[in-house]
């Protein structure tokens, strides 16, 4: 049995002058997301992001360094072309090369983290929560909740590792290719 539109009973409308809901809730009662809240989280996230940006670059950069000094500069491009992750893949393999030793105490683990973080940031969807000023990210079907104040750690946590590349960075800017001890 199919109905028509037309037997179906009428649905009581909201009334356009009290914007009172169907159930008689009135929307205005709801607050609203803070936008003074939401411009110190997207301060906080775009800080995070460019403290990402920075990492990403310094460490494809050191990995074209190991490359051209390896006399590979065949591999840059697909070395260097790639995600993150895969980035940290080679970087963790040419630390075992013979131009590779300045690579051996950079922060593997705690670049993981921080892409790992970076990724629910830049690919999920925010929610803000009106009252704490905390957002939850939701993200193929997991939540995960970042205040500004967690962004701001996530910033620090990659200028840390940041700082540690740079270590690595200066030994080559540092360094003649022919003086270097071979590490067979």
């Amino acid at each position: 049995m199919v109905l028509l539109a037309s037997e179906f009973p009428a649905l009581p409308r909201p009334d356009p002058h009290t914007q009172k809901t169907l159930d008689g809730f009135d929307d205005d009662d709801v607050p609203l997301a803070s936008p003074e809240i939401q411009i110190v989280y997207e301060a906080a996230s775009g800080r995070f992001m460019l403290a990402f940006n920075r990492l990403d670059n310094l460490l494809t950069e050191l990995i074209e360094t190991v490359l051209l000094r390896l006399n590979r500069p065949d591999l840059m491009k697909a070395s260097t072309s790639c995600d993150f992750w895969s980035k940290l893949l080679v970087a963790e393999l040419l630390k075992y090369s013979t131009e590779g030793g300045s690579l051996t105490n950079i922060p593997i683990t705690a670049m993981r983290e921080v892409i790992t973080h970076r990724n629910k940031v830049a690919h999920g969807h925010f929610d803000q929560n009106p009252f704490s000023g905390e957002y939850d990210i939701v993200e193929k079907e997991a939540l995960a909740t970042y205040s500004a104040k967690d962004l701001n750690q996530q910033t620090e946590n990659a200028t840390k590792a940041w700082d540690l590349l740079r270590y690595a960075e200066a030994f080559y800017g540092f360094s003649d290719v022919s003086q270097l001890p071979s590490q067979s």
